[in-house]
C-alpha cells in the first residue's frame, strides 16, 4: 500500500524532480530512487501556483503568482535597496535627473497652453524645499499632513516631501463633504493642510452646525470669510499651518495670532524652505507612509494605515509583470487621493516615467489627451464604456461603406490577436492585402481606420489599465484592437495598498482580474450561507482573503473594525466573492458584505444584481435595496441622459423635459426590455414594474429581481427621501452612491486601526526562501535542512528537455532537428585545404553534414561494428570529429574520446577497458597505435582521418584488423546506406575518461539524456542564433567543448575549427570573425596583460584616452546604461579586432577568472561574459552566471537541470550553518549527473550516495542572491605534526597570486610541522623581479623552504593531469591538476633536502 501511495504522490506532482540513477561497473540499471523536496509538492496552475495553507494539515488553497512562488515580493528585484517611498524617489532623481517628470498646461495666470515640464532633478529640489519649509514652521517628524486639492504637480512634490522628512500624508477627498473632512483632520491629528483657493473656501463653510443642509460650493455671502475660518478652526485645533497651492499672498485671509494658525502660499513655503534647508529624515520601511480614509458604506470614514514597505511591495510586485520606460508619458486625472492612482505613481517614479496632469476639468480631458499624447492611460470601465459606445455610434452613423470597412478591419485584427500573432505596425510587405499569410493583419487597417481612433487619446497609448469595477470582455477586446495596446485589468483595494491581482501579459482571456500580485497570496474561504465553497468544482469559490507585505497595518485608532477584517493569521477578509478559473486566474462574482435576506428567506447580494443591470446602456448608476420585511427588491437608477434623449428621438417619443420622460412607465419598460434582449440577457432577470416612486410590488416569477425602479436625473438625495419608513436605508444608500460616483475600488467591511504588524502563519510557500538567482528548498519535507538550491528559472521541475522542443531526447534527435531546421545554413568550417595549405574558411552545411553522418555510420555497420559498440576518437578538433560523433549517436554507438596528450599507456588502458571496436585517428596518432596494436585485441577497425590510401599500412588478415581511410569509409557507407538505429534517452552516449590525480583513468558514463538535459538547462538562460559563428579550439575530448557543441547544434550555429596549432589561433580568429568564444582564464589573463602593457607603452596621451574611455564605459555598464559608441570607435574597436571584431559572447571555465579581468573583457569587447563551474561527471555545467549579473568572483546559480547542496566538512571547519555564507562540500543531483564510473562500483559509490547526490570534492559557499563560489578542495587534505589540517590547493592558489610563480606544489605530512614548496617560475617575470602581492596565511601555512625549478609541471613528465596545460608564455590551452603522489616521488630528493635544511636551521621539534 505504501508503494501505491508513493507512486500516486509522484504522479500527482507531475514529475517535478528527475531522480538520479546511480550506475556502477558499467551496468545500465533503470532503477529510480526518489527523495522528494518541498518543491515537488507545489502544483503549478499556469499564471498562479497553489500551495497548502499549512505544511502538514492544510488544504491546497493558497495561490501565489507563478512569477514569484517561493517568496512574496517585498522589494524591486533590480533594486532591493529601495525600501521606502523616499528611497524610490531618490533612485528616480539619481537615475533620471534630467528627464521630464511633472507637466501641466495651466499657466501662472490661469490660461491653458502647451505642456511645460519639471524634471526629476527639479522636482527633487522642490521636494527638499517644501519639506524644509514644513520643518521651518515647526511641523515635527511623524506628523500628519493633509492634502485637500485635486491632481496637480504640487500634490506629488508635497507627497515626496512627506516621505523625505518622515511625515505622514493624509489625503482629504474634495468630494467627501465638510463633516467627513473635519472628522478626518481631528481623527488623524493633522498638523498641516495643503489646499487650493477653492478648498480653502470650502473649509470655511464647514463651521455650520451639523443640522444645517449645505451643498458644496454654495457661498454664504452674509458670513465674512475671516469669521467663517475662525469658527471652523476652533473645531480642528490640531492644525497649525495651512498652505494654499496656487494662491496669491494678497488674497489670503488674515487671522489673529490667537488662532495659533498660519496661512501661507505654496510659493512662500517653497521660498522659506530654500532659505532654511534641512537634512532629510529618512523613514524606515515599517514607518507609516500614509493614512487613507475610505468613506465606506456605513458610519464614519476609516483610516487605512499603510507603511512605506506596503506601498513599495505593491509597486515591486507589479513591476515584475509590467515594465515602463523614461520615454513613456502618463496622464494623471484619476484622484490622487485614491489608492488606484497613488499606487501607480510609485511605480511610475521607479521607472522614470513623465507624468502630465489634466486641467482639473473632466470635460476637458479629451483635449488634454490630444495635447499630451500619453503612452500610458489608466481609467475606469465607465469611461472605457463611453469611448466604446461613442466609437460604435460614430461608425453606425458614418454610412454603410465605412461601416463595412470598419467591420472588416476590426474582425481581421481581432482574429490575429486571438491567434496570438504579434501585430507589427512598422512593416507592410503587401500593403493592400487585407489578410496576410497566417492571419497577420496589414498595417493598412491602422492607416485607414484605427489611427483616427487612436488620435482621440493622443495617438500613442500602448498601455491601458482598468480598475474599480469589471470591464466587459467586449470592451477589453475593443481597446486591444482599436488602440493596439496592452489592456490590463486588475483588482484591489485600499487595504491591500492597491493591487491584489492583475492580468498577465499575453493572456487573451477576458472576464477575470488575473493572477495574484507577486507581493501577496490569495485563498478563498467558504461562505456556506451563500453556497460558496473552496471545494466547488470545476471552479473553487469563496470569500477572497489576502495576505502578504502589501496588507495594511489596520484601521487607525480602531482595533474593533481591524479585527473584523484582519484575522489572527494575518489574512485580510475582503468581503468579495471570487472563483478560480483555469490557469490560476481570479474572477470576482459576488459580494459578501452587502447581503440581506428577503421575507421568503432568499439571500440577496445587491451588487451582483446591480452589475447585471449595469449592462443596460441607459443605466449610469444603479442602487438595489431589499430587507427581511419584504419579498421583493426595489431600485434607484441614475440614467445616462444623452443615451435616453437619443433613444426617445429614435422612438418618436415626445416629452416636455427629462423628468417627464423618466416618469413615463411604458417608455421606461420598453427601453429596458429592448436593450436587454439586444444584449442576449434573459428578460427574466429584468421583468420589472416601474413606478414613479420607490415601493414594493410582488413578482411571482423571481423574488431576487428588482421589482420597482425609480429612474432619475441625478437628484439622488431628494429622491431618497421617498422612503420615510426606512430611515437606516437613507445614509447607507447615499454613501454607496457616493462610492460609485467616486470610482472607488471595492469597499471592504469596516475595521479599526491599530498599528500592529501582520501576524504570520507561514504557508509551505513561505518556507521556500528565494535567493535572487536561486531558490532554496528543504532536502526532506519534514526533517530536512533548508539547504537545497535550484535555479530560480525552473524551481518546480528540473529541466530535462529543451522547453521549446520537448521531443528532443537524444543527441540524434538534436542533430535531426538541426538538419531539418537549418539544412542550408553553414555548420562546419575549416581553413585547411585538401593539399594541406591554409586559406579562407570553407563550409559544410547542416544538410551536407547530415549526409556525411549517415555515410560514416553506414560504413561502420558495413565493417561489422555492432550496435552498442564503443568507438574511439583519437585526434584533435576538426570537422570529422563531430561527424563521427553524430554517426555514433544515429546508430546507437558509444563514443570514447582518446586524448592525444594522454600518452600510449593511458590510451592502451582505455581501449581495453572500454572494449573499443573501432578507432578514428589521424596519421600522427596512427603511428602511436601501430606500436601497441597487438595489445588492444578488441579493435577491429582503424579509420585514418586525412590519410591517403597509398600511405596506409597493410596488415595481414590474421590480425583481424582493418585500416582504412576516412574517405574510403565514407565511400563504402554511401554505397551501403543503412537505416538509423536511434538510441533512447537512457542509452549511453559516451564514456569520457578522466585522468584524475591517482591511479588509472576512470570512465564517466554519460547518457543521451544527461547531455541533452545539460544543454537544455543552459539554453533557458543563453540563446544563440544561426547567424552566430563559434571557433572550436578547446579539446573536443573534454566535456567543456563537447557540451557546448550540443547547444550550438540546437541553435544552428556555425562552427569553425582552428588549424590545430595554438600559435596560429589569433590568425584563425581574425579570419573566422567568431561571435562566440570559449576559453580559459589563463588565455584571458594573457589578453588582459597584453592590452594593459600596450596601453602603458603607448604614451601619456593615449593612456589617458584609454582610461577615460574605460572608466566612462564601465560606469555606464555598471549602471545599466548604454555607453557612448564614440569610445568604441576611438579605442575599443581596435581591441575587438584582435578576436575578429564580432565577439558578443565570452565564456570562461576550468578555473576562477579574476573580477578585474572579467570586467575588463565586458568593457573592452562590449559583450556578455559568462563564468561557470562544472565537471565531466555532471555532463559539464553545474552552475553559471546569469545575464545581467554584474557581480564577479563567483560561478553563478545552479543549472536549471540540477540542484545543489553544501555538506558539512567538519575537519576543515566548513558547515552549511556558517553565517553569513553557508559553506561545505558541493553536492549535485539531477538529470545531468552521470550514471557512474564504467566497470567501477567502488569509486562510483565514493562519489554517488544512495540518494543520488554527487559529491564533487569541491568546497563552496553561497553568496547573496544564491550565487555559488568555489573556495577550496576537500580531497587533497593532510595533517601536520601539530594536528593542523592543510588544504594544499588553497595555499597554492594564494601563492599563485605572486606574478613570478607559474606553478606551485605544496607538500607536508604528519611527521613535520612545516610546509615546503616546489615552485616553477615564470622565466620572463623572474628576470624582471617585483615585490609579491600581500599574501596572508597563518603561520603554519607558510612554506618554510622553497625549491625553484625551471622545468614546468607537464603531462610529459607525469606531474599534470591532461585537463588544461601550459603551451607557452602566450597561451594556456589546458590547465591541469598536479598529480601529488607522482610529484612527491619526482621531487623526493628536493623535498628531503628542504626538510634537512630546515632541521639544521629551525630548532623547533618536528612532532
Amino acid at each position: 500500500m505504501d508503494s501505491i501511495i508513493a507512486e500516486r504522490r509522484l504522479n500527482a506532482i507531475h514529475g517535478h524532480l528527475v531522480p538520479v540513477v546511480v550506475v556502477g561497473a558499467g551496468s545500465h540499471s533503470n532503477d529510480l530512487r526518489s527523495n522528494p523536496t518541498a518543491g515537488e509538492f507545489l502544483c503549478e496552475k499556469g499564471y498562479s501556483v497553489v500551495l497548502p495553507e499549512k505544511l502538514q494539515t492544510g488544504k491546497w488553497n493558497v495561490y501565489r503568482s507563478a512569477c514569484s512562488p517561493f517568496k512574496l515580493v517585498t522589494r524591486f528585484p533590480d533594486h532591493p535597496d529601495i525600501g521606502t517611498l523616499h528611497d524610490n524617489f531618490v533612485h528616480a532623481v539619481d537615475t533620471f535627473r534630467d528627464y521630464k517628470y511633472l507637466g501641466t498646461r495651466i499657466r501662472v495666470d490661469g490660461t491653458i497652453g502647451e505642456y511645460k515640464w519639471m524634471t526629476y532633478g527639479e522636482a527633487g529640489t522642490a521636494r527638499a524645499a517644501i519639506g524644509s519649509g514644513l520643518l521651518f514652521h515647526g511641523i515635527p517628524k511623524g506628523s500628519c499632513v493633509g492634502f485637500y486639492f485635486i491632481n496637480r504637480p504640487e500634490w506629488l512634490i508635497v507627497d515626496h516631501a512627506c516621505s523625505a522628512y518622515s511625515l505622514v500624508s493624509v489625503p482629504l477627498y474634495d468630494t467627501l463633504g465638510p463633516d467627513a473632512v473635519k472628522y478626518i483632520v481631528n481623527h488623524a491629528d493633522v498638523k498641516a493642510i495643503f489646499c487650493v483657493p477653492q478648498t480653502l473656501n470650502s473649509v470655511s463653510y464647514m463651521l455650520l452646525d451639523s443640522g444645517s443642509q449645505l451643498v458644496m460650493g454654495v457661498v454664504k455671502d452674509f458670513i465674512p470669510l475671516e469669521l467663517q475660518l475662525r469658527g471652523f478652526f476652533n473645531e480642528i485645533p490640531s492644525v497649525h499651518l495651512i498652505v494654499v497651492v496656487g494662491g496669491m499672498d494678497n488674497e489670503l485671509p488674515s487671522l489673529p495670532p490667537s488662532t495659533e494658525i498660519q496661512i501661507v502660499t505654496y510659493a512662500k513655503l517653497l521660498s522659506e524652505g530654500r532659505g532654511n534647508p534641512q537634512p532629510f529624515s529618512p523613514p524606515n520601511p515599517n514607518d507609516v507612509a500614509t493614512i487613507c480614509y475610505t468613506s465606506g458604506t456605513t458610519g464614519t470614514p476609516k483610516g487605512v494605515v499603510l507603511t512605506h514597505g506596503n506601498l513599495i511591495a505593491n509597486a515591486a510586485g507589479c513591476s515584475i509583470a509590467t515594465k515602463f520606460y523614461p520615454s513613456d508619458i502618463y496622464i494623471s486625472y484619476l484622484p490622487l487621493a485614491h489608492i488606484y492612482e497613488r499606487g501607480f505613481q510609485v511605480l511610475l517614479a521607479y521607472f522614470g516615467v513623465a507624468v502630465g496632469f489634466y486641467q482639473g476639468d473632466n470635460m476637458e480631458l479629451m483635449n488634454d489627451l490630444v495635447a499630451l499624447r500619453p503612452t500610458i492611460f489608466c481609467s475606469v470601465p465607465r469611461l472605457y464604456n463611453r469611448i466604446y459606445a461613442g466609437i460604435l455610434s460614430a461608425v453606425k452613423s458614418s454610412g454603410p461603406l465605412k461601416e463595412r470597412l470598419f467591420n472588416a478591419a476590426y474582425n481581421s485584427k481581432r482574429q490575429a490577436i486571438m491567434n496570438g500573432i504579434h501585430l507589427r505596425l512598422d512593416i507592410c510587405v503587401f500593403p493592400f492585402c487585407p489578410l496576410l499569410e497566417g492571419n497577420n493583419p496589414s498595417p493598412l487597417w491602422d492607416k485607414l481606420v484605427f489611427n483616427k481612433i487612436k488620435a482621440k487619446l493622443g495617438g500613442r497609448v500602448r498601455f491601458f489599465s482598468s480598475g474599480a469595477s469589471p470591464l466587459s470582455p467586449d470592451i477589453l477586446d475593443f481597446l486591444k484592437i482599436c488602440f493596439g495596446g496592452r489592456v490590463l485589468e486588475g483588482y484591489g483595494m485600499t487595504e491591500s495598498s492597491c493591487v491584489i491581482s492583475m492580468m498577465d501579459e499575453g493572456d487573451n482571456l477576458s472576464g477575470h482580474v488575473g493572477s495574484p500580485n507577486p507581493a501577496c497570496e490569495i485563498k478563498l474561504v467558504d461562505v456556506p450561507e451563500m453556497n460558496y465553497t473552496s471545494d466547488d468544482e470545476p471552479h473553487p469559490r469563496g470569500e477572497i482573503c489576502v495576505r502578504g507585505p502589501i496588507i495594511f497595518q489596520g484601521y487607525y485608532k480602531d482595533e474593533v473594525h481591524t479585527k473584523e477584517v484582519l484575522d489572527e493569521d494575518g489574512w485580510l477578509h475582503t468581503g468579495d466573492i471570487g472563483l478560480w478559473l483555469p490557469g490560476g486566474r481570479l474572477k470576482i462574482i459576488d459580494r459578501k458584505k452587502n447581503i440581506f435576506k428577503l421575507a421568503q428567506g432568499e439571500y440577496i447580494s445587491p451588487e451582483k444584481i446591480e452589475n447585471v443591470y449595469a449592462k443596460c446602456r441607459f443605466i449610469s448608476q444603479c442602487f438595489i435595496y431589499g430587507d427581511s420585511l419584504n419579498s421583493s427588491l426595489v431600485a434607484i437608477v441614475s440614467v445616462d441622459q444623452d443615451v435616453l434623449k437619443t433613444w426617445a428621438a429614435t422612438e418618436g417619443i415626445k416629452y416636455k423635459d427629462l423628468e417627464q420622460l423618466c416618469n413615463d412607465r411604458a417608455a421606461r419598460a420598453a427601453v429596458l426590455l429592448r436593450d436587454i434582449k439586444q444584449r442576449n440577457i434573459s428578460p427574466k432577470q429584468f421583468r420589472t414594474c416601474m413606478r414613479s416612486s420607490l415601493h414594493q410590488i410582488p413578482l411571482l416569477r423571481c423574488s431576487c429581481e428588482a421589482n420597482a425602479i425609480k429612474m432619475q436625473t441625478v437628484k439622488d438625495k431628494k429622491d431618497l427621501q421617498i422612503l420615510p419608513r426606512l430611515p437606516t436605508f437613507l445614509n447607507s444608500a447615499e454613501r454607496r452612491l457616493n462610492a460609485i460616483h467616486g470610482h472607488l475600488v471595492p469597499v471592504v467591511c469596516g475595521g479599526a486601526g491599530s498599528h500592529s504588524g501582520l501576524r504570520a502563519n507561514p504557508t509551505a510557500g513561505e518556507f521556500l526562501c528565494e535567493q535572487g538567482y536561486s531558490v532554496v528548498l528543504p532536502e526532506k519535507l519534514k526533517t530536512g535542512k533548508w539547504n537545497v538550491y535550484r535555479s530560480a528559472r525552473s524551481p518546480f521541475k528540473l529541466v530535462t528537455r529543451f522547453p521549446d522542443h520537448p521531443d528532443i531526447g537524444t543527441l540524434h534527435d538534436n542533430f535531426i532537428h538541426a538538419v531539418d531546421t537549418f539544412r542550408d545554413y553553414k555548420y562546419l568550417g575549416t581553413r585547411i585545404q585538401a593539399d594541406g595549405t591554409v586559406g579562407e574558411y570553407k563550409w559544410m552545411t547542416y544538410g551536407e553534414a547530415g549526409t556525411a553522418r549517415t555515410a560514416i555510420g553506414s560504413g561502420l555497420i558495413y565493417h561489422g561494428i555492432p550496435k552498442g559498440s564503443c568507438v574511439g576518437l583519437y585526434f584533435i578538433n576538426r570537422p570529422e570529429w563531430l561527424i563521427v560523433d553524430h554517426a555514433c549517436s544515429a546508430y546507437s554507438l558509444v563514443s570514447v574520446p582518446l586524448y592525444d596528450t594522454l600518452g600510449p599507456d593511458a590510451v592502451k588502458y582505455i581501449v581495453n577497458h572500454a572494449d573499443v571496436k573501432a578507432i578514428f585517428c589521424v596519421p600522427q596518432t596512427l603511428n602511436s597505435l601501430l606500436n601497441f596494436l597487438s595489445e588492444i585485441p578488441s579493435v577491429h577497425l582503424v579509420v585514418v582521418v586525412g590519410g591517403k590510401e597509398n600511405e596506409v599500412p597493410s596488415l595481414p588478415p590474421s590480425t583481424g584488423l582493418q585500416i582504412v581511410t576516412y574517405a574510403n569509409l565514407l565511400s563504402q557507407g554511401r554505397r551501403n546506406l543503412q537505416p538509423f538505429s536511434p538510441p533512447k534517452p537512457d542509452d549511453v552516449a559516451t564514456i569520457c575518461y578522466t585522468s584524475g590525480t591517482t591511479g588509472t583513468p576512470k570512465g564517466v558514463v554519460l547518457t543521451h539524456g544527461n547531455l541533452i538535459a545539460n544543454a537544455a538547462g543552459c539554453s533557458t538562460g543563453t540563446t544563440f542564433y544561426p547567424s552566430d559563428v563559434y571557433i572550436s579550439y578547446l579539446p573536443l575530448a573534454h566535456i567543456y567543448e563537447r557540451a557546448y557543441q550540443v547547444a550550438l547544434v540546437y541553435f544552428g550555429v556555425a562552427v569553425g575549427f582552428y588549424q590545430g596549432d595554438n600559435m596560429k589561433l589569433m590568425d584563425d580568429l581574425v579570419a573566422l570573425q567568431p561571435t562566440i568564444f570559449c576559453s580559459v582564464p589563463r588565455l584571458y589573463n594573457r589578453i588582459y596583460a597584453g592590452i594593459v602593457n600596450a596601453v602603458k607603452s603607448s604614451g601619456p596621451l593615449k593612456e589617458r584616452l584609454f582610461n577615460a574611455a574605460y572608466n566612462s564605459k564601465k560606469h555606464a555598464i555598471m549602471n545599466g546604461k548604454s555607453p557612448s559608441p564614440l569610445w568604441d570607435k576611438l579605442v575599443f574597436n581596435k581591441i575587438k579586432a584582435k578576436l575578429g571584431g564580432r565577439i558578443r559572447f565570452l565564456s570562461s571555465g576550468a578555473s576562477p577568472l579574476s573580477p578585474d579581468v572579467l570586467d575588463f573583457l565586458k568593457i573592452c569587447f562590449g559583450c556578455r561574459v559568462v563564468e561557470g563551474y562544472g565537471m565531466t561527471e555532471t555532463s559539464c555545467v553545474i552552475s553559471s552566471m546569469e545575464e545581467g549579473d554584474n557581480l564577479s568572483g563567483h560561478v553563478g546559480s545552479p543549472n536549471p537541470a540540477c540542484e545543489i547542496k553544501l555538506v558539512d566538512v567538519p575537519e576543515m571547519n566548513y558547515t552549511s550553518d556558517d553565517q553569513p555564507y553557508p559553506r561545505g562540500e558541493i553536492c549535485v543531483r539531477g538529470p545531468i549527473v552521470f550514471q557512474g564510473y564504467y566497470k567501477d562500483k567502488v569509486q562510483t559509490r565514493e562519489v554517488l550516495d544512495e540518494d543520488g547526490w554527487l559529491h564533487t570534492g569541491d568546497i563552496g559557499l553561497w553568496l547573496y542572491g544564491g550565487r555559488l563560489k568555489i573556495i577550496d578542495r576537500k580531497k587533497n587534505i593532510f595533517k601536520l605534526a601539530q594536528g593542523e589540517y592543510i588544504a594544499p590547493e588553497k595555499i597554492e592558489n594564494v601563492y599563485a597570486k605572486c606574478k613570478f610563480i607559474a606553478q606551485c606544489f605544496i607538500y607536508g605530512d604528519s611527521l613535520n610541522s612545516s610546509l615546503v614548496a616546489i615552485v616553477s617560475v615564470d622565466h620572463d617575470v623572474l628576470k624582471a623581479w617585483a615585490a609579491s602581492e600581500g599574501i596572508k596565511l597563518r603561520g603554519f601555512e607558510f612554506a618554510k623552504a622553497v625549491t625553484l625549478v625551471l622545468e614546468p609541471f607537464t603531462m610529459e613528465n607525469g606531474l599534470l593531469t591532461p585537463t588544461f596545460k601550459a603551451i607557452n608564455s602566450q597561451f594556456f590551452l589546458i590547465c591541469g591538476q598536479i598529480k601529488r603522489p607522482q610529484a612527491k616521488e619526482y621531487f623526493a630528493k628536493a623535498i628531503s633536502n628542504m626538510y634537512a635544511e630546515l632541521a639544521t636551521s629551525d630548532p623547533s621539534p618536528k612532532n
